[in-house]
C-alpha cells in the first residue's frame, strides 16, 4: 500500500523507514515546515514548561540565551511524548515528565504534578 507522508521534512525519512518495515511504500510530500517566530520569551519565573513537539525544542536549542535561562529556572518540563522528553533531556533539562503521546494525557500529567499554581506555565509549540 502507498502511504502519503505529509509531516515536516525532518520527520519524513524516519516515518518512511518505519512504513517500509511494515511493507508499505512511503510517498513523501512535506506540507509543513516549522520556523522560529523570533518572539521574545518573557523573562519570568515559570512554574513549568510544556513542549508538544520536538520541533519546539529544536528551535529553542538554536536560541542559546533562552535555552540557558530556562534551564537555569530548574522548573519541571512536561512533554507530550517519550521522544520529546528524550530530546528535552538531551537539551539539558532535568525535571522532565513524559505524557506518553497525547494532549489529553499531557493535560493529566500537568494537573497531577504542577504544584506552584502561582507561577505561570510556558507553552512552547512547534
Amino acid at each position: 500500500m502507498h502511504v502519503l507522508i505529509t509531516r515536516r521534512r525532518a520527520l519524513n525519512e524516519k516515518t518512511g523507514q518505519q512504513l517500509q518495515k511494515r511493507g508499505h511504500v512511503p510517498v513523501s510530500i512535506p506540507l509543513a515546515e516549522v520556523m522560529d517566530t523570533k518572539n521574545a520569551i518573557s523573562q519570568q519565573d515559570f512554574g513549568g514548561i510544556l513542549f508538544t513537539s520536538q520541533a519546539a525544542i529544536e528551535i529553542l536549542t538554536g536560541r542559546s540565551k533562552d535555552l540557558e535561562w530556562l534551564k537555569h529556572l530548574g522548573c519541571p518540563v512536561y512533554c507530550v511524548g517519550d521522544e520529546t522528553a528524550e530530546q528535552a533531556r538531551a537539551a539539558g533539562f532535568e525535571l522532565v515528565n513524559s505524557a506518553g503521546g497525547s494532549s489529553a494525557e499531557l493535560s493529566n500529567v500537568v494537573q497531577s504534578n504542577h504544584r506552584d499554581v502561582a507561577k505561570p506555565l510556558l507553552y512552547l509549540a512547534g
